[in-house]
């Protein structure tokens, strides 16, 4: 599984996608799931090409067997960090409408 999570979801809270980890963790299947923070408040504001990336990546993880990247939403340092979120967020996507304006440009 690859889970795609807004880190201003107020909806769904981010720490949800932590407590998830945890109990994917906690049952031994901790290679199914990857995990994608974006730089986005409104749930499930995601951009097609970060949609699109993730599907693709998904299909080739069943495909070929190579586990995608993800991000470690578990560790504190990490996900405090200014840039966190940056990784696998569309910067395209920071100039259009939406919630994305609210979260400094990635570099």
């Amino acid at each position: 599984m690859i889970s795609l999570h807004g880190l201003g979801d107020l909806f769904v809270p981010f720490s949800m996608e932590q407590d998830y980890r945890a109990d994917v963790a906690r049952n031994g299947q901790s290679r199914w799931l990857v995990q994608r923070a974006i730089r986005t408040v409104d749930h499930c504001e995601f951009s097609p090409a970060e949609v699109g990336t993730a599907w693709d990546d998904l299909v080739a993880w069943a495909g070929r067997g190579t586990r995608p990247a993800g991000d470690a939403v578990g560790d504190r340092g990490t996900v405090a960090a200014a840039a966190f979120g940056c990784r696998f967020t569309d910067r395209a996507a920071h100039t259009g409408p939406g919630t994305r304006r609210l979260f400094p440009a990635c570099a």
